[in-house]
Parts: C-alpha cells; structure tokens; sequence
C-alpha cells in the first residue's frame, strides 16, 4: 500500500473516516510488520498522546486486518527494541 502521502495525525483521521466501507486484502506478514514500522516512524508513535497514539492504532488495525491486541503487542515489541538500542547507541 502507498500510503507516503500520509503524514500527519489529521490525515490519519481523514483516511478513517473516507475508508469505513473499504475492505482491505492482508499482506505478508513480514510486509505488515514493516509497514507498522514505517508507520510508527513516521508519525512519530513514541512522542503522540494517548488520544493520538488511539488513531494511530485504528489505522494500523483497518489497514492490517490485525486485531487490536495482536497491534499492540508488536507495538510493544517495536518500542522495547527501539528504546534499548537509543538508550545503548553502538550495542
């Protein structure tokens, strides 16, 4: 999915609004995982509120067919390897 055009959380909302009706098809899962990783990076997920981080989520989970809890523990999983290798430059 080219999705580059979205970069800001008013899109997102934009986005979710206009697709209520739109059934997407999964990708891979490996391609999924990059995409939320894409995702996160370019919507800066780490430094978003709660409300904020909400959307974000619901765009991940329309657009990957992946339930909420499933998002959030890749989410996890993202910020805890993220976090270590910021906190440990070089490891």
């Amino acid at each position: 999915m080219n999705d580059t055009q979205i970069k800001t959380i008013e899109q997102v909302r934009e986005f979710l609004t206009g697709t209520s009706s739109v059934k997407f098809s999964p990708c891979s899962k490996e391609g999924c995982y990059k995409w939320i990783e894409g995702i996160l990076i370019r919507l800066s997920y780490r430094s978003r509120g709660k409300a904020e981080k909400g959307l974000l989520l619901d765009l991940i989970e329309k657009v990957s067919g992946y339930s909420r809890i499933q998002i959030k523990r890749l989410v996890k999983k993202y910020l805890n390897v993220h976090e270590k290798s910021f906190h440990h430059p070089g490891k």
